[in-house]
């Protein structure tokens, strides 16, 4: 005879509603891959101040190389959203995971060799942020596909939380990295930590792609185009980048 206490639907005790979308299988995946990429790029974040500040020994240039990779990856997230239509989403980000290990890796390539400049920088932060600007989208859009609708608002809760968490461990942990061995182990930790997104992709089998919540307008490429500013604009996620 089953003794165990059965538990009415709607009655799971608040710990168990509160990471239900962890109970799917790629959601879950997706969501310890993203706790470590988040991480990673805090670590980027501290460690490029520092190593500009460094370098340049200047405040306004830790301002001109926060704002010029801003300025430029901005539209590419209007690209990302008509990517994110045209092509398999798994696919589109497992292909922008990857390419984003490169920039990173690549400053703490040069920071171990003693060559980097500020300039390395703007150009890797520039790239590293057009890159995600097109990846952002697409998993945004992903994420219905891993939960479904009942658990969809859970699961957003959860990456969100994830991103503020982050925003706090991060920052912290990176220090004591940078004080131990320097800023070019931040800049690898971050190249890694996008390749624990990658291997997590692969092993995801989501549902089939479900359309973007966007109006649809006439007037082909330009038409598409302004779908995917107003869904930029109305992304709290997207538009705080």
């Amino acid at each position: 005879m089953d003794l165990s206490p059965t538990v009415a639907p709607g009655k799971r005790p608040p710990f168990s509603r509160t990471f239900q979308a962890l109970r799917h299988h790629d959601f879950r995946l997706y969501w310890l891959a993203l706790i470590v990429s988040l991480t990673g790029v805090a670590f980027q974040t501290v460690a490029q101040g520092w190593l500009v500040y460094r370098l340049t020994n200047s405040a306004l240039m830790l301002a001109v190389v926060g704002f010029i990779p801003a300025v430029l990856s901005a539209p590419a997230s209007v690209v990302g959203g008509i990517l994110a239509d045209r092509f398999q989403r798994r696919k589109l980000i497992t292909f922008t995971q990857a390419l984003m290990v490169l920039p990173p890796t690549a400053l703490a390539l040069l920071i171990w060799s003693g060559k980097v400049q500020v300039w390395h920088v703007i150009v890797a932060s520039t790239v590293l942020g057009i890159v995600a600007a097109i990846d952002l989208p697409a998993r945004a859009a992903l994420i219905p596909q891993m939960v479904g609708e009942d658990d969809l608002l859970n699961a957003q809760g959860l990456s969100s939380m994830v991103y503020q968490v982050s925003r706090i461990v991060g920052p912290a942990l990176a220090g004591l990295v940078i004080a131990a061995s320097g800023e070019a182990l931040c800049f690898l930790l971050n190249g890694l930590s996008y390749g624990a997104m990658v291997v997590a992709l692969l092993f995801m089998h989501p549902g089939p792609d479900i359309p973007r919540p966007v109006g649809r307008r006439k007037g082909g490429l330009r038409g598409v185009l302004l779908d995917g500013l107003s869904y930029t604009l109305k992304d709290p996620i997207l538009l705080g980048l």
